[in-house]
């Protein structure tokens, strides 16, 4: 039985979300507000490491949903050719990212870090 990682309630079982934690661990975490802050800490710090390892390696670090681009970056720089001359679609710096909403198709458009999209859905 899996537990949640963060309060060692059993009763994720059924419940909860499964993830891959720091350690490269299957893991689960329960719905509570705490645990939640805790995996979207570990979150972050797992990205964090992802992107200073691409960085480190000479690779794009530009974010797509649930990846990265992982091209060679150009030389002195974070982006790849095609992800270097990319910009904000609401302010026109650099942008950093594809826009993270997925549940009605891909969106694909560039965001800074400052930025997110607006999504409207009609009925």
């Amino acid at each position: 039985m899996k537990a949640c990682k963060y309060c060692k309630a059993e009763s994720v079982v059924e419940r909860g979300i499964m993830f891959t934690d720091f350690d490269g661990v299957a893991s689960r975490t329960c719905w509570k507000g705490e645990c939640q802050a805790k995996y979207h800490a570990e979150l972050d710090h797992i990205e964090f490491r992802t992107r200073r390892t691409l960085q480190v390696a000479g690779k794009c670090i530009f974010k797509f949903p649930g990846a990265f681009c992982t091209k060679p970056s150009i030389t002195g720089e974070v982006y790849c050719r095609e992800h270097l001359t990319k910009r904000c679609h609401v302010c026109g710096a650099q942008a950093v990212r594809i826009c993270p909403k997925k549940d009605w198709g891909d969106c694909n458009l560039p965001l800074c870090f400052a930025h997110n999209h607006v999504h409207k859905y009609y009925h």
